[in-house]
């Protein structure tokens, strides 16, 4: 059976500080879900996250194809 890959060291060595940065956004992510739910008048947080992702998804979305379009011209959705 093969050994697991050990992760590299930069990876190691930046764990400290995404641990951090993730326990300081996690008050600011709890007010934004607070915002969320209170706004769409949700009855839980699990509505407001869910809410959340698809915003985030679609927001991603239409970045990534508005930034291909945009730099690629349209070639980039020509059919071959």
């Amino acid at each position: 059976m093969p050994m697991p890959h050990p992760s590299p060291p930069h990876t190691r060595s930046i764990r400290p500080f995404r641990f951090g940065i993730a326990v300081a956004m996690a008050p600011v992510f709890d007010r934004l879900l607070d915002r969320v739910q209170s706004l769409l008048s949700l009855k839980t947080k699990r509505a407001a996250f869910g809410v959340y992702v698809a915003a985030l998804g679609i927001v991603t979305c239409v970045l990534t194809f508005g930034s291909i379009g945009l730099f690629a011209g349209p070639q980039a959705f020509a059919r071959a």
